[in-house]
């Protein structure tokens, strides 16, 4: 029996009702035949929903899913449609670990390497270390990978930010930071992208807070929240969890591959 993880998320804000933008992702990750799961077509959807001025509904969204279920080809797509669709004037990267906002980075730039009519209207692309960024012509518009210190951040204004594996964050310098950049943009939005954290992960759980008050009091946040999670009453062995947590369960991850960690410590194998 084929086992295929959920789609939808065990734990959502209420989806807005409106028209969505996130369309165009979807079909442009088709046309390049990078389609998206269907889990990541559902943020896409989700996050790319705009107000009747034309302005995102959500200015700030969290994603949490376990590990190696496509968030690097979610943000990768996502990063492409500021450059080639939105015309978004600057993209910032970052993460606690350099090397995940340069694997993101790379993939970006293998998938414009990949196409002609993408390479053609690359400006340039500057692939030296702490300087890397892709500028486009005649739009301008830039994606760039910065430090994840308060420091890297200053005299930036941006219109997207992203925020890589927030679950390391230990402190919200980073993020202050980064969210700051926004303030001077009228149609800014943050991705905050991570698996499960720990009691030490605070910037994560001070998102994940906002998202559950805003789910439970209805409170006035703009914030998307979308959770794969196994429900706390779930076992270690429960199939059953592993599909809530793992939505690219049966497309990419195969159920071997997680019944191989079960042997794992408890904490890791969470």
């Amino acid at each position: 029996m084929k086992h295929y993880g959920n789609s939808e998320p065990r734990l959502q804000t209420t989806p807005i009702v409106s028209p969505t933008k996130g369309n165009e992702v979807v079909e442009f990750a088709k046309q390049i035949e990078m389609p998206l799961l269907p889990w990541q077509e559902n943020v896409i959807l989700e996050s790319s929903k705009i107000k009747e001025d034309g302005s995102f509904q959500h200015k700030t969204n969290l994603i949490i899913a376990a590990r190696q279920n496509g968030k690097t080809h979610l943000l990768r797509m996502r990063i492409l449609a500021g450059l080639f669709l939105w015309d978004e004037k600057l993209q910032v990267a970052t993460a606690q670990n350099r090397d995940l906002s340069l694997e993101t980075f790379r993939q970006v730039i293998e998938v414009v390497d990949s196409f002609d009519w993408l390479r053609s209207k690359v400006k340039h692309i500057t692939r030296s270390n702490g300087r890397e960024e892709i500028e486009i012509k005649n739009t301008g518009c830039r994606y760039k990978i910065i430090a994840p210190s308060e420091g890297a951040a200053r005299g930036l204004s941006s219109d997207v930010v992203y925020l890589d594996e927030v679950r390391q964050h230990k402190t919200f310098g980073a993020f202050s930071a980064l969210a700051y950049t926004m303030q001077a943009r009228p149609n800014s939005q943050g991705f905050f992208i991570s698996n499960a954290g720990d009691h030490q992960s605070v910037v994560l759980n001070n998102l994940r807070q906002r998202a559950l008050d805003k789910i439970e009091k209805d409170t006035e946040d703009d914030i998307n929240f979308m959770e794969w999670s196994a429900a706390p009453h779930r076992k270690l062995n429960d199939v059953e969890g592993w599909k809530e947590a793992n939505p690219a369960l049966g497309r990419t991850i195969d159920i071997s591959a997680i019944k191989a960690r079960m042997s794992d410590p408890t904490e890791v194998f969470m």
